[in-house]
């Protein structure tokens, strides 16, 4: 099997200042929704539940 190594990856290898610093923006946008994803999935799904229980009170 041959791995081709993403051009992503290639160029965190390389660590060009631009490349980085697009590469860190991406990086940190995607941890920052993945975090709010594991904190909020709860509260977001409890407001969905809730919603249709108070609209039938």
């Amino acid at each position: 099997m041959v791995h081709h190594s993403p051009v992503l990856h290639r160029d965190e290898m390389k660590m060009p200042e631009e490349a980085t610093a697009s590469n860190v923006a991406v990086l940190n946008r995607v941890e920052f929704i993945q975090q709010l994803a594991s904190q909020d999935m709860d509260k977001i799904l409890l407001r969905l539940l809730s919603r249709p229980m108070r609209r039938k009170r």
